[in-house]
């Protein structure tokens, strides 16, 4: 049987808790205050937790290219966004569609949702979303790349 390699481990491991974190702290929030939850302000405060375990999967697995601090993190992040698309997904389209409604009224007061047939442009198709976690995979490999620049200057 050939052993893993200690980033792949590494990475899947917080990939996985990260993922979980993350939906756990977005249920908390969403028992608590459902507006709260679509606030871009908890969506950008929750990456501390993905931040925290890509640095902690770096750090354990390092190695002497920069590849190699490179891929432990972003893998960490490939597996946490996959689960948080999952989450987000499931909780819009079967937990409560009314999250939409929701959500419109928070960008209408925003001044971002103009027509009422921009209302539809909001609901998740799984093919939409399935584009939005592939784009999200860029930001995720330069996230992964300063937390590879800082891991190695340590």
């Amino acid at each position: 049987m050939e052993q893993v390699q200690p980033w792949w481990g590494h990475g899947v491991k917080n990939g996985l808790l990260a993922g979980v974190y993350t939906a756990a702290a977005f249920s908390m929030v969403y028992a608590i205050d459902k507006a709260w939850m679509l606030s871009p302000v908890w969506y950008w405060a929750s990456m501390v937790i993905y931040v925290a375990l890509m640095y902690r999967a770096g750090a354990a697995a390092g190695g002497p290219e920069f590849k190699d601090w490179v891929r432990t993190p972003f893998l960490v992040f490939v597996i946490a966004n996959l689960l948080f698309y999952v989450f987000f997904y499931t909780l819009f389209t079967f937990v409560d569609p009314g999250l939409y409604d929701i959500q419109a009224e928070l960008l209408e007061r925003a001044g971002r949702l103009k027509k009422p047939e921009d209302r539809e442009s909001l609901a998740m198709r799984p093919g939409g979303v399935l584009r939005a976690y592939v784009n999200s995979l860029v930001g995720g490999f330069v996230l992964a790349a300063g937390i590879a620049i800082v891991l190695q200057k340590r």
